[in-house]
């Protein structure tokens, strides 16, 4: 028998992201907790802070190999530090929470002071097989 998932119920994962995430920040190396997701390299992971972000910056729609997917839009990120930038940090600053990381596709050494674009970036949640 085959399986079925109404694109509602994925659509709640991809959901909380859009509608509780409130800041992006760049990171050298993966954060594990929302304190090292938000503070500076040294003591945390930070390199750099978007800043805010909202609902519009995470549109969800179809995924084109199936499923819904959540896309974080390209921001534009300045450096505040030099390091290895090598993932995105998505955090909701209301309650505290490290809601996602994200690797990037291709890490790059940046300096502080020079700004870092990201590219879209697509969160996805597969059909049910």
């Amino acid at each position: 028998m085959g399986k079925y998932a109404n694109p509602l119920v994925m659509d709640e994962g991809l959901k909380h992201i859009q509608n509780n995430c409130n800041r992006i920040t760049a990171c050298s190396g993966q954060p594990t907790t929302y304190s090292l997701a938000i503070t500076a390299v040294g003591s945390g992971n930070m390199l750099g802070d978007l800043g805010a972000l909202d609902a519009a910056d995470l549109p969800l729609a179809d995924s084109p190999g199936g499923g819904r997917q959540c896309t974080v839009l390209s921001q534009t990120i300045q450096m505040t530090y030099s390091g290895s930038f090598d993932h995105l940090a998505l955090v909701d600053d209301t309650n505290s929470i490290l809601i996602y990381v994200i690797p990037v596709t291709a890490p790059q050494t940046v300096v502080g002071g020079n700004t870092v674009d990201t590219g879209d970036v697509t969160i996805t949640i597969s059909d049910v097989a």
